[in-house]
């Protein structure tokens, strides 16, 4: 708390602190905000005491709310791992030499949780709930604190500033819980930084721990995040002073009379020149070294050595920054400046040294915040000749200051020279400097940048409760998840789906493999072992880069037959992989249709033969160019790798460094635009979150794939799409990337042209997508499967020979969240309202054409047209017998695998997803 208390005869004695201290400060914004505070009240309370300064503290005009902690767990909060751990290695200063650190850090780490969690707690009792109020965490001392709020108040505005360096990624990625200080900070809907070099070593972090991008926003250039649906904004600025307080003191009669007993003091009568440096006892201060480029400027420029005098004014380290004793270096600052050991105390005294300064050297070599070169900007306004500044260059405040003289410390001949430049220049050259960075002090103030900070956190605020809310993950990995109104998870309309998945009469299901039906690592995997199987991905021996793809978990394949085997029921996978690799990761599945290649081969239900798209032309003429293209890139980058495909070639970057990567995928995504696109009808995509740029023919996608499937599905079962009833068709599509968008927009558009309202576009988690509804995550695909498998024993009979097998079977009550569901109806257009008639966008019609084995296809050329296959080829009036039999099996398969969680879906809402 920005406040001294003790206790005395007369009870508790409270006063704020000087206008120093960053938190006293905030009082001043409460011509606007009602300000209050949370923070540890500075002194150790008996447990029968804490009741009455409680009621003392929040009786203030600025209420004031203690978190009390031991004497044993302050210790190890604040010295131990703040300032053992975090500060130095924030720093720069690696704990290499510090090895018990590592056997204490899990615990430490359990004590810092603990103490943020308790902050967070107070932050919420002090604001009392209310929605519209503010909570604004400061520095490395509660990094995760903001999640922890965030968990109990997912509504609130919350801000965070670190007002300390942030390292590189390199070296903040050795901090063994990276990720959790990084879900902590990103909790906050804006977070502040002294500089743009720490911004950027934050995103830096997001990018390769997380593996988070960052935009800009159009309006303003803010620096976002992208996290679970929300957009966490970066504001960049130096916290400032209240300048004209300061100015104001400097011209006090007090603040004269100390400026001139020290001058007095220092220099007597001579006409000396006063060199001013200001440190800490801290090694990253950079002390030492400013004095040991003073005493190289005394060897470099001998004729000063009776004409200067350097003042070392000394801070010891206050409540906040703590103490840090291995990291001290007084003994040897101490033995460098001999009899100069003194500390000032009272602002007006450092006042007034600041004032009689001829030169205020700065050399800090790693200092996120501050602000006394601000301060003596300031209180020099009050002479007639100001003094000359010099700023290390790593210090957080020296991109604002303009007029000053920068330096690195780490040099001292620079110093050396930047001493003696100060020292001759004109008294009308140190005059323009100081004005120009008197102007910038004077105008930024510490009022000014505070409540830039609030009206951005508030403006951030505002656009996340725009969304809607859902909680995810149990326990301590619990977190909520932002969506747009419209977006509706499709577990929450499960009656509707089942509805009207039984009352169609058509359904035609289309899923995506990899990510969907089976899991994206295990796809990642399995693409990296067929690369490491085959080198003749690259070398081009073989057209389909190998076929190692592991098959679908068998109770997957289980729903999928038992769908397929229903005559009114088309399920079709819709894959990248190639031919051989779907055909091994789909065993025994006759009845599915399948695609392969996005589109460029398709197997029709019921047969062995592939289909080649009409269009697709001669993709062996531009392969062999864009191979030699990427071969020379791969070499370039290690991590990466080239899968081969028939009809497309594949750059994989995932595994290379992730800037890197990004900066070699740009360059080639432009080169082969240049060199391929004026002569090939092709496609050059680069997906940044599969970190994969593919090469293929413009006409092979999802979407056009899922056309021919719904055009093909349609004819089969002699419909007139004009004058299709608009319960009669079911349209499902499920899948996972930016490749499945087509697909997405393809099935909602289909849909309107044929007049249903029953479209279901279901995306794999929750990211930007065109599709309505959306799984958890991939998992969720077995629940989906199960209860659309399920509910064919208790479809209604459409008169064909499978139904009315199952005519007279009792209908299960399914557990639906009735109310989450009608809330869902509310929000989404299509089920609130009728689609317009759409009829005049016509899809056009996609053929395929019939192609043979892959040796049959070699020197034959191939008709165009299309050819349609008789309903008896999956029903004949003979097999009844054999249906029955088959749907016996696939029914026991499928309830078999799910008599656990099937009918009682309450099992089913557990989530393993973690913020």
């Amino acid at each position: 708390l920005p406040l001294s208390i003790s206790k005395t005869d007369k009870g508790w004695q409270v006063k704020w602190n000087d206008p120093r201290d960053l938190l006293a400060n905030m009082r001043m914004l409460d011509r606007d905000y009602s300000v209050q505070f949370v923070g540890w009240p500075g002194i150790d309370v008996k447990d029968e005491e804490q009741d009455e300064l409680d009621d003392v503290l929040q009786q203030l005009e600025h209420p004031c709310y203690a978190v009390y902690l031991d004497a044993k767990t302050r210790e190890e909060f604040h010295n131990e791992f703040c300032k053992g751990i975090l500060w130095p290695l924030f720093h720069y200063v690696m704990p290499t030499s510090h090895f018990d650190q590592s056997r204490k850090y899990e615990a430490l780490w359990r004590v810092y949780q603990n103490v943020n969690m308790l902050f967070a707690r107070k932050a919420s009792v002090a604001t009392d709930n209310e929605e519209d109020a503010i909570i604004w965490f400061h520095s490395y001392h509660l990094l995760t604190a903001p999640n922890f709020l965030r968990k109990s108040r997912p509504t609130a505005q919350i801000g965070f500033f670190l007002h300390t360096v942030f390292p590189t990624s390199e070296v903040f990625r050795t901090l063994p819980t990276r990720i959790e200080v990084l879900r902590g900070m990103l909790a906050s809907d804006l977070i502040g930084f002294h500089t743009f070099d720490y911004a950027r070593h934050f995103l830096s972090s997001c990018k390769r721990i997380l593996d988070l991008d960052f935009h800009t926003l159009p309006d303003d250039g803010t620096l976002v995040v992208h996290v679970l649906g929300r957009d966490v904004s970066l504001r960049i600025g130096h916290v400032s002073i209240r300048s004209h307080e300061v100015h104001e003191d400097c011209m006090s009669d007090v603040v004269k009379r100390y400026a001139q007993e020290f001058r007095q003091r220092f220099v007597g009568k001579d006409d000396k020149k006063i060199i001013l440096t200001v440190g800490e006892y801290e090694i990253v201060r950079g002390l030492l070294f400013t004095i040991q480029g003073f005493a190289s400027f005394l060897e470099e420029f001998p004729k000063w050595q009776d004409s200067v005098v350097l003042v070392v004014l000394i801070r010891l380290p206050n409540s906040i920054q703590g103490g840090l004793g291995h990291y001290l270096v007084k003994d040897e600052i101490v033995k460098e400046i001999e009899s100069i050991n003194a500390k000032y105390p009272g602002k007006q005294k450092v006042y007034a040294l600041y004032t009689i300064a001829d030169v205020s050297l700065f050399g800090t070599f790693w200092d996120g915040f501050n602000t006394m070169p601000y301060e003596l900007t300031a209180a020099q306004g009050a002479v007639n000749l100001p003094g000359v500044v010099i700023v290390s260059e790593f210090m957080g405040c020296m991109r604002s200051l303009s007029g000053v003289l920068r330096v690195n410390p780490w040099k001292s001949s620079e110093l050396s020279q930047s001493i003696q430049q100060a020292l001759v220049m004109t008294a009308e050259e140190r005059r323009i400097a100081h004005t120009r960075r008197f102007n910038h002090v004077m105008h930024y103030t510490f009022e000014r940048w505070a409540k830039g900070y609030l009206r951005d956190l508030r403006k951030a605020g505002e656009a996340e409760s725009q969304k809607d809310i859902v909680p995810i993950g149990m326990g301590s990995t619990a977190a909520w998840v932002y969506l747009e109104k419209d977006f509706v998870r499709l577990r929450d309309m499960e009656s509707l789906l089942i509805n009207s998945f039984k009352n169609a009469k058509t359904r035609i299901l289309l899923f995506d493999y990899g990510g969907t039906l089976a899991d994206s690592e295990e796809r990642s995997r399995n693409i990296a072992m067929s690369h490491f199987h085959s080198s003749a991905s690259v070398d081009g021996g073989s057209s389909t880069g190998g076929s190692y793809l592991k098959s679908a978990p068998s109770n997957i394949l289980c729903h999928l037959n038992a769908l397929a085997e229903d005559p009114n029921t088309y399920v079709c996978v819709i894959s990248g992989h190639t031919r051989s690799e779907i055909d091994s990761a789909l065993p025994n599945s006759p009845k599915l249709c399948v695609a392969s290649e996005k589109g460029a081969f398709l197997r029709w239900r019921g047969e062995n033969r592939w289909h080649q798209h009409p269009k697709l032309g001669d993709y062996s003429s531009w392969q062999q160019i864009a191979l030699d293209v990427l071969r020379t890139y791969t070499e370039r980058t290690d991590g990466a790798f080239i899968q081969r495909k028939e009809t497309a070639l594949v750059w994989h970057y995932q595994d290379s460094d992730p800037d890197y990567g990004d900066m070699q995928a740009v360059e080639l995504e432009r080169y082969l635009r240049r060199l391929l696109l004026p002569f090939y009808n092709i496609t050059i995509q680069k997906y940044d979150h599969g970190r994969i740029l593919e090469v293929l023919p413009s006409e092979i996608n999802k979407g056009s794939a899922a056309v021919a499937i719904i055009r093909k599905v349609l004819d089969e079962m002699e419909m007139k799409t004009e004058k299709a009833d608009k319960q009669d068709i079911f349209l499902l599509c499920v899948g996972n990337d930016r490749s499945d968008e087509k697909m997405f927009e393809a099935v909602e558009l289909s849909g309107q042209e044929f007049g249903t309202e029953h479209i279901f576009s279901v995306t794999i988690g929750i990211q930007p997508t065109h599709a309505k509804f959306y799984l958890q995550d991939q998992k969720e695909i077995q629940w989906l499967l199960s209860i659309l498998s399920g509910s064919l024993r208790y479809a209604k009979p459409k008169g064909n020979l499978g139904n009315r097998m199952l005519a007279n079977q009792s209908v299960p009550s399914f557990n639906t969240m009735q109310n989450k569901e009608s809330s869902a109806l509310g929000t989404n257009k299509r089920f609130a309202a009728k689609k317009q008639d759409s009829r005049s966008q016509q899809t056009p019609r996609l053929g395929l054409q019939t192609v043979p084995s892959k040796t049959e296809l070699e020197g034959t050329e191939m008709p165009l047209g299309m050819k349609k296959t008789k309903n008896s080829k999956f029903l004949s009036s003979g097999s009844t017998g054999n249906l029955q039999s088959l749907i016996q099996v696939a029914f026991f398969c499928v309830f078999r695998n799910n008599d656990r969680n099937w009918p009682n879906n309450n099992s089913m809402n557990k989530s393993f997803s973690f913020f």
